[in-house]
């Protein structure tokens, strides 16, 4: 019985990524506008070239395992953006609001541990954004080797975002 369940519940967790996948719309097909360094852009409907609202999603090089996932919203990232390891694994989950990051930003070792917060080609950092910048306490370095900072305090509740 317990077996049947799980499988079951597989099939149905299965196929409900395999529909949001399919709902959603390939990052590659948007336009970008404004990538200046330490800018995000605005996607834009190349159709239209109206600011995207919507799903989207970018694979990997070899076209099946998705990249990234995330909302846009009047071409800019809003609530939870994930990147994914080509075996499926979390490479990373930020939150965003109106473009900007804010809230805890997670970036974890190809088997799913979490080892800091920051973007890995600054290294490994543990911390929170508040509308783009950082705040309260975070580690800057390395998984192995770091050192603490400390900025403005957060807001009450934004480490809590995710």
């Amino acid at each position: 019985m317990k077996k049947t369940l799980l499988l079951a519940l597989a099939l149905l967790l299965v196929r409900s990524v395999g529909i949001d996948a399919q709902q959603a719309t390939d990052l590659s097909e948007l336009a970008i506008e404004g990538m200046s360094p330490g800018e995000t852009g605005l996607y834009l409907d190349r159709t239209t070239f109206e600011p995207y609202t919507g799903l989207v999603v970018e694979l990997h090089e070899d076209g099946e395992a998705v990249k990234t996932r995330g909302n846009l919203k009047d071409g800019k990232w809003d609530g939870v953006l994930m990147t994914y390891h080509e075996s499926g694994q979390i490479l990373q989950t930020s939150s965003f609001m109106d473009g900007l990051r804010h809230g805890p930003y997670r970036t974890l070792f190809w088997f799913g541990n979490v080892v800091g917060y920051g973007r890995p080609s600054q290294g490994v950092r543990g911390g929170t954004y508040n509308m783009g910048e950082m705040c309260g306490e975070w580690t800057i370095g390395s998984a192995f080797a770091g050192e603490a900072k400390t900025y403005d305090p957060c807001p009450p509740g934004l480490e809590d975002i995710n």
